[in-house]
């Protein structure tokens, strides 16, 4: 008797393992189209379920769900482990990561620490718009949307925000008191998918919009014809050069530049947890944020990597730093009373600023092309106690 239940057992325990190797495969499969996707269609269709919704299959489904969590994760140690990287660059570890998901719930109250050692925080995140010089801010989205993550269009009459939904465009207001300012119900979809689109960024003719796809960034058309295009694997944070034919962008904590076809050709940060870079309009410098020493700052380089230094006199966090149209002033988030604020610095005199006082966080600031508005995030859960 003991021996035909152990032999059950074991053929009960084949048949799983059996079962499990199916759907690992099935799953690889779907990784391995999702890799290899070269249209916008392609990547959409390739990364949608394609198990049956009813009984076992939701069943199977949540079960090759679970593998490929567990297949993903250690594909990414060993491959980490490895040092291996998707292109021939020499790249560094994997830095923690600093990715902006959709609103969640809040986090239990907790006091905060005295530095800027984590990013803004984006839990109910909502677009604001406030004029350069100060002054209060308004909302630009509608509840129950959020907002979050704007870029200024090149003639300054859009704004793209990253939503619920996608990307959306917000066109200006040509009458009434917010004229010349983005109008949530004068919007339109730019890219919906069914994966999170985040981090746009306008090409400087207007004609392309860049934005993240998980950890790879692609370009849209913007035109009749609307074509998109993968410009980059293992890459997120990008940014365009003034005259648009480089682009700059992360990869595992560093920032590299490539031409704007994809062909990286300079380490710019030598960093490994960088971020966030962004294009002077002179074009000979970019401004990022690095965790340095376990505090975030804006560092500059020139866009060989030839002389990384760091911006002076935010000793407590600075992040997001964004160049104003003139390239004579910077916005960027500075860690100010235990939460993130925003503030404007020029460049010449190193005096600040300080454009918001609230006790909630902001970041992304994006200057309009006539320098006379910045669009941010701004956090509008519940903060927690000082």
């Amino acid at each position: 008797m003991a021996r035909r239940q152990l032999s059950a057992r074991r053929l009960a325990h084949a048949r799983r393992v059996a079962e499990l190797e199916r759907a690992l495969r099935a799953e690889e499969e779907r990784l391995a189209r999702i890799e290899a996707a070269e249209t916008w269609e392609e990547l959409d269709l390739a990364a949608r379920p394609t198990l049956d919704e009813t009984g076992e299959g939701r069943g199977r489904a949540w079960r090759v769900v679970l593998l490929a969590a567990v297949y993903v994760l250690a594909a990414v140690g060993v491959f980490a482990s490895l040092g291996g990287s998707p292109s021939d660059e020499v790249v560094s570890p994997s830095p923690p990561v600093a990715h902006v998901d959709p609103p969640t719930e809040s986090r239990p109250a907790a006091r905060r620490p005295t530095h800027g050692v984590q990013l803004p925080e984006t839990f109910e995140p909502s677009v604001f718009l406030i004029r350069s010089t100060g002054g209060a801010a308004r909302r630009l989205d509608v509840p129950p949307a959020h907002s979050w993550q704007p870029a200024w269009r090149p003639d300054g009459r859009a704004l793209a925000v990253v939503s619920d939904q996608g990307i959306v465009e917000l066109s200006v207001s040509g009458e009434g008191p917010v004229r010349g300012q983005p109008v949530w119900r004068h919007r339109r979809e730019l890219v919906t998918m069914s994966l999170p689109t985040l981090l746009p960024a306008y090409s400087p003719d207007g004609q392309r919009l860049a934005f993240s796809v998980d950890t790879e960034i692609w370009a849209v058309g913007l035109g009749p014809q609307a074509p998109v295009k993968r410009l980059l694997v293992d890459a997120t944070y990008v940014d365009w050069s003034p005259d648009g034919r480089r682009i700059a962008f992360v990869r595992r904590g560093r920032v590299l530049v490539a031409m704007a076809d994809g062909k990286v050709f300079a380490d710019v940060s030598h960093g490994k947890e960088d971020i966030s870079p962004k294009w002077a309009p002179s074009g000979r410098t970019i401004a990022f944020t690095r965790l340095d020493d376990g505090v975030l700052r804006v560092y500059m380089s020139d866009p060989y990597g030839d002389v990384v230094r760091r911006m002076r006199g935010a000793d407590s966090g600075a992040a997001y730093a964004a160049w104003s149209p003139d390239g004579r002033r910077l916005a960027y988030s500075k860690f100010v009373d235990r939460n993130w604020e925003l503030v404007v610095r020029d460049l010449a005199t190193g005096r600040e600023k300080r454009l918001t006082r609230t006790a909630t966080d902001e970041g992304f600031p994006a200057w309009s092309p006539d320098g006379e508005w910045i669009a941010f995030t701004r956090d509008l859960h519940t903060q927690v106690p000082r």
